[in-house]
């Protein structure tokens, strides 16, 4: 029985090679890049709830924070949940409530939340647009699962595609889109000072160490300090652009 389960999901590689055996080598590839993106996806999806824990705070069912056009459907879902929490908590308070949310909830929550709400979150990761920063996050949301449910990462198209034209004129992304989404990952990173080392190195160290595997897209063109450069020059654009005055 495991044995077809593996053979199953060896299928997701067709179109990249035939060989059984290789197969299985870009299955354990596709397993080290889910390994390593999930701690990125993790601390930032923390990070988002950490915000709107302490810019929300215990007004986070209120009415009157929510935009018009979504209202009903959120008092729905808002209810329909602490219906949910009761049965597991004696009470539900902000930290309860957001740490309950899936991904998709809490990007979702933060969408319909009005925009003088917002403004102090996204000022904290240094947006300036709230369509970026949703567009980024409904991107990473769908990364995230992905991940989570140990889909094909490596052979694959993305269909989310994140706002940001300047990204991919830069690196030519329309064949891979998945270097946008290390890309992002990594401004990300960077302005939330978890540790120095680059996501993109890791995964460069990955492929390293696959030696008898084709060249996938663009990973092993690009040089590591290259990327670490241009990281730094999106990194700084954030920071100069920013009119919230928002400090940490």
């Amino acid at each position: 029985m495991q044995n077809k389960v593996i053979l199953r999901k060896l299928e997701k590689y067709n179109n990249v090679s035939e060989d059984i055996e290789e197969k299985y080598e870009f299955y354990l590839l596709d397993l080290e890049i889910k390994k390593i993106l999930f701690k990125y996806l993790e601390i930032l999806e923390d990070s988002l709830k950490a915000q709107l824990v302490k810019n929300i705070g215990n007004d986070f069912l209120d009415e009157n924070i929510f935009r018009e056009k979504f209202l009903e459907k959120r008092k729905k879902f808002n209810s329909e949940k602490i219906e949910e929490l009761q049965k597991r908590y004696k009470k539900i308070d902000e930290n309860i409530f957001f740490m309950e949310l899936t991904f998709w909830e809490l990007v979702r929550y933060f969408k319909d939340l009005k925009n003088e709400f917002k403004e102090q979150i996204i000022g904290f990761y240094w947006f300036r647009k709230f369509s970026i920063f949703e567009s980024w996050f409904f991107s990473i949301r769908y990364l995230r699962n992905l991940v989570c449910h140990w889909e094909n990462i490596f052979n694959r198209n993305f269909w989310e595609k994140p706002l940001w034209k300047k990204l991919s004129k830069i690196f030519n992304l329309k064949t891979n889109d998945f270097i946008l989404y290390i890309a992002i990952l990594e401004i990300f990173w960077k302005i939330l000072k978890i540790d120095n080392e680059f996501l993109f190195e890791k995964l460069k160290k990955v492929f390293n160490k696959q030696k008898n595997l084709p060249v996938w897209g663009q990973i092993s063109k690009i040089e590591i300090e290259a990327w670490q450069v241009f990281i730094q020059q999106l990194y700084s654009s954030f920071i100069k652009k920013s009119n919230l005055n928002y400090k940490k």
